[in-house]
């Protein structure tokens, strides 16, 4: 699945906090031989055009015109593709219907 983009631009001085999850080395898992999802990440740019990553969980003070750009991480795939070189015309017997998905 996609992920999100999230731009905040702030207008005074704050004491901005953010926790969030799906940073760094551990990607959002596939299922069923689906591959993993993307990584979030999250980007100050300050008003004078220096861009800092921060963590997925931070407090920093932003300034006027600084913005904040919170992408959230997508959703592992479903299932291998058939350009991944595996297999994928098997039964579909194995496979768990949610609601009306199937």
């Amino acid at each position: 699945g996609d992920g999100v983009v999230r731009r905040m631009e702030f207008l005074k001085t704050l004491t901005v906090s953010i926790v969030s999850q799906r940073r760094g080395a551990y990607s959002p898992y596939g299922l069923h031989g689906g591959g993993p999802g993307a990584t979030g990440k999250n980007t100050l740019t300050r008003a004078g055009g220096q861009i800092e990553s921060l963590p997925s969980s931070a407090q920093v003070t932003v300034e006027p015109g600084d913005m904040l750009a919170i992408e959230t991480p997508g959703g592992g795939a479903w299932r291998a593709t058939a350009n991944q070189g595996i297999d994928i015309s098997a039964s579909h017997d194995d496979v768990i219907c949610l609601a009306h998905l199937c």
